[in-house]
């Protein structure tokens, strides 16, 4: 691509992506992706919000795949395990950590998931499951109540939400 000009790297087709598959980034159909941002490999990862999951477009051969997350569930859409197994409701953002573990701003389900580098486990790093709140200032992380949160950093350890900035 030559500096100063637009490229398509993903979206733009109509195949639909399940978790497993492995296909060109550009034939894929995404959904409403609110967050895209780049692994330390150069790889690109997207927060698809209303298709419940984290995908990864490779920088080396434009493939994208599910990184974590099941298709939105009318019944379930929490649940922590496997990233082939794992739920998510509405992730909004995602960052990467030093350790290259990624972090999900899980804004659904009220909390913020970690997705290991190296088992592909996701977990709720912090929040409380399905609780919409305000609360836990000075208290451990995961019995904290957030509102609807969209992202933060994690160089900062500073989180936003919906209604306010809770630090």
């Amino acid at each position: 691509m030559k500096p100063g000009h637009i490229a398509l790297v993903a979206g733009g087709g109509g195949t639909k992506l399940s978790f497993g598959q492995t296909l060109d980034a550009r034939q894929v159909a995404l959904a409403i992706t609110r967050d895209v941002t780049f692994a330390s490999n150069g790889d690109l990862l997207l927060a698809e919000t209303t298709a419940c999951r984290v995908d990864r477009v490779d920088a080396s051969t434009g493939m994208i795949s599910v990184d974590a997350g099941q298709p939105c569930s009318q019944l379930e859409n929490y649940l922590d395990g496997p990233a082939n197994v794992a739920r998510f409701y509405a992730p909004f953002s995602v960052a990467q950590g030093a350790d290259g573990s990624l972090h999900v701003a899980d804004t659904g389900n009220g909390v913020i998931r970690r997705i290991d580098a190296s088992s592909s486990v996701v977990s709720t790093y912090a929040g409380t499951p399905e609780v919409q709140g305000f609360a836990g200032d000075g208290g451990p992380r995961t019995q904290a109540e957030f509102a609807y949160p969209s992202g933060g950093s994690l160089r900062t350890r500073r989180l936003a939400d919906r209604d306010r900035r809770a630090e």
